[in-house]
């Protein structure tokens, strides 16, 4: 089975099998790694970098079948952005009004709004793009808690903070703030014109799964019908926060754990920065700066 990861890119290498391919400017620990970006005459599949990450779990299971998941992770991509497992986790619900909704329903309105300014976007997006830019965050905002997803990709680097004197986690709160900041404006950027690459796509939810060790988490299973008769299948990790709102802690797309994957890139770049946090995440933002301007020159 194929080990799909996704990576943030630099600058064009070369084409191999059609595929053009480029190095990662993250850490390559744990096998090789390469960008399929499209064979010659692609389809939206430049709209967003993904790599492959082919190392001890397989091989290449073609680059069509390739191509279709990574359309799909366009339309997705904008969720990932707070989708790292939430460090520490929800904290004990006050108890919901009849009205409140439930993590389905929440997950099923977003996607709607989310859908409806894609839809929309075509008729704008090339005279006002902050335009689609702005409603995609404001869709995202009651669901997104952009602090807490920083916390989360930082993961044991913000913990350390519990070891620190006052002035170190003032510091440390500073690095994490800018981080929340550079994530929100700098990815949803990035990735927001993605969305547009796969605007009719169908989706249901399928059913809610309570978890057995606390009525405060649950996961929402969704399929989204893509090309070929493909149906994938999406997880939503859901927590129950005190003001009764349902948020997502993170998403599994088929087996890739996205919370998973933005850690480990937190991670090698703050290793191979000798954990200067500040240099991380300067990297971390030259990188997306520089997607967000490819994609805006596409």
């Amino acid at each position: 089975m194929l080990s799909y990861s996704v990576r943030l890119v630099g600058k064009w290498a070369e084409r191999r099998s059609g595929i053009i391919a480029c190095e990662s400017v993250l850490s390559e620990r744990g096998g090789s790694i390469i960008t399929a970006l499209g064979q010659s005459n692609p389809v939206n599949s430049d709209i967003v970098r993904y790599s492959l990450a082919a190392g001890r779990m397989g091989g290449f299971r073609g680059f069509e079948e390739f191509a279709v998941l990574h359309r799909l992770m366009c339309l997705l991509a904008h969720i990932a952005l707070c989708l790292a497992v939430i460090q520490g986790g929800p904290v004990r619900a006050e108890q919901a009004s009849a009205g409140q909704r439930g993590p389905a329903e929440v997950i099923s309105d977003v996607t709607a709004q989310v859908m409806t300014v894609v839809a929309e976007a075509n008729t704008y997006f090339d005279e006002d793009p902050d335009r689609y830019y702005r409603e995609i965050d404001d869709a995202l905002a009651e669901l997104v808690d952009w602090p807490g997803f920083a916390t989360a990709v930082m993961g044991e680097y913000y913990s350390r903070g519990r070891s620190m004197d006052q002035a170190g986690r003032a510091n440390l709160k500073r690095q994490r703030d800018y981080f929340a900041t550079t994530l929100r404006e700098g990815l949803i950027r990035s990735y927001a014109k993605g969305l547009l690459a796969f605007g009719g796509a169908r989706m249901e939810v399928q059913g809610v799964e309570a978890s057995p060790q606390s009525a405060r988490v649950a996961t929402v299973t969704q399929l989204v019908y893509g090309e070929a008769e493909r149906v994938y299948t999406i997880r939503y990790q859901m927590g129950q926060y005190k003001d009764g709102a349902w948020r997502l802690r993170n998403l599994i797309i088929e087996t890739i754990n996205l919370g998973e994957i933005y850690r480990n890139q937190f991670s090698a770049l703050a290793r191979d920065a000798d954990d200067d946090l500040d240099g991380a995440i300067a990297q971390w933002n030259e990188a997306v700066v520089e997607q967000a301007e490819e994609l805006t020159d596409d």
